[in-house]
């Protein structure tokens, strides 16, 4: 779920969220972009990677980047990602609220999931269709991102490379991150609180993304064009493993780690305190 707040009807709940989502999506951006640069390096530049054995680490990944390309190098790419970043999110976030609201008084969509805790059908699904438009959205701008953060020229034909790895990411990515909210709603007090919040966005983005690393590894290669990885997922998971085993799908982890939990926890706490703005002047209101 994206707010705690009295909801509308659903085409008005959609409005609102082009505007709080956007929001959302650019305070990611500006917080977490150094690390995702850190994060791409370590995963997709062959420089950067290690062959046959572990590579450089967060910390000398960064120091070597400093060094060699100057600290302008930790902001490669944030105009398309930032720009990316406004666009996809905040589509996603209204394609969620769309769905969600719209379901509230369909007897179907609000039978909760066995085993769950309580988790609704509506929240999943509209979860995961938030995160199949994102993927579509995100594509070409990750594809632009990732070739900049690697020092790359960027080639207009190639926009959708690797739509088939994003796709899947995006839709369990964004399924999982409002499960999680949602879960955080409804048996805990962190919405209660400013902290509370942050580390509930941060944490539940944190969380899915643990699950879906591999994916975001293959996409990375992809989208780099790393040299010798293969043109396949399949080709370039082999080449992960010839070259740092099962570890390889963990490349990146740590940086990842610290990008995703600072940007969506700032990220969450603008999208509510946008959404409790919303509620205060009024425009929820019949």
């Amino acid at each position: 779920m994206s707010h705690g707040e009295k909801r509308t009807v659903w085409w008005k709940e959609s409005c609102i969220t082009v505007f709080t989502g956007s929001l959302y999506g650019l305070t990611n951006t500006i917080v977490g972009h150094p690390f995702d640069s850190i994060k791409t390096k370590m995963q997709a530049e062959n420089a950067y990677m290690g062959k046959g054995k572990a590579g450089p680490g967060m910390m000398a990944t960064f120091t070597r980047v400093v060094q060699s390309e100057g600290p302008v190098a930790l902001y490669n790419g944030w105009t398309s990602a930032c720009i990316g970043s406004v666009f996809y999110r905040g589509v996603a976030f209204t394609v969620f609220e769309t769905f969600f609201s719209m379901w509230e008084h369909d007897s179907t969509m609000r039978k909760t999931i066995p085993f769950t805790a309580g988790m609704e059908y509506r929240t999943i699904l509209a979860g995961w269709l938030s995160g199949a438009s994102r993927a579509v959205l995100e594509t070409p701008f990750e594809y632009i991102k990732v070739k900049r953060q690697t020092g790359q020229s960027w080639n207009p034909r190639s926009l959708f490379r690797g739509l088939s790895t994003v796709l899947p990411r995006s839709t369990f990515l964004m399924g999982g991150y409002f499960a999680q909210m949602d879960a955080w709603r409804r048996h805990s007090n962190l919405m209660n609180f400013t902290a509370g919040r942050f580390f509930a966005s941060g944490s539940a983005a944190v969380l899915v993304f643990w699950a879906i690393w591999p994916l975001e590894v293959l996409k990375n290669l992809a989208q780099a064009e790393t040299t010798g990885s293969g043109s396949t997922n399949l080709e370039r998971a082999q080449w992960v493993l010839r070259h740092n085993g099962l570890a390889g799908f963990y490349r990146g982890l740590l940086p990842g780690t610290l990008s995703i939990f600072l940007r969506n926890g700032a990220a969450g706490l603008a999208l509510m305190w946008a959404n409790q703005k919303v509620t205060a002047w009024g425009l929820r209101d019949s």
